[in-house]
């Protein structure tokens, strides 16, 4: 019994934590003698407030991922670069946040692409905030891959 009235009670702090962050709001209707009610949820809003958290805990979490427009080249069978400063490292899942332009944007690295600065290797672990970077991408149809990260500082 107790157990319920704790999910009851988490319930409870969910439902007024998220109306009050505009994760969800609720409508109700009257129309020929019958009361409608409506729930609306704000997944952008929700998924916001949760990177958010996450980042001021340091965790990693990704709103979705993005592919860098190159800043130079053309695409094709040519790599194309882009370079940008990493705002964000995200050691479990292998992902980057990383500022071209302005834009903040996520770029998975996958295992098979080293990071190099000076031709050396570089681990995935020692990646850190305010590193500038250049990755270079490959067009492959209609995919962009990932086939070169360097570190520029």
């Amino acid at each position: 019994m107790k157990l319920l009235g704790f999910l009851f009670l988490v319930v409870l702090v969910f439902a007024a934590v998220g109306y009050a962050r505009g994760w969800f709001s609720v409508a109700t209707s009257h129309a020929s003698g019958k009361t409608g009610v409506a729930v609306t949820v704000d997944d952008d809003k929700i998924t916001d407030d949760a990177a958010s958290v996450a980042n001021k805990l340091g965790v990693g979490y990704a709103k979705k991922a993005q592919t860098p427009q190159p800043a130079t080249g053309s695409g094709g069978a040519n790599p194309s670069d882009v370079e940008g400063v990493i705002t964000f490292v995200d050691l479990a899942g292998r992902d980057l946040t990383v500022t071209v332009d302005g834009e903040a944007i996520v770029q998975h690295v996958p295992t098979s692409v080293a990071a190099t600065r000076g031709g050396v290797a570089v681990p995935f672990e020692q990646l850190r905030a305010n590193m500038r970077a250049r990755f270079s991408f490959e067009q492959i149809g209609a995919a962009r891959h990932l086939v070169r990260f360097e570190l520029l500082q």
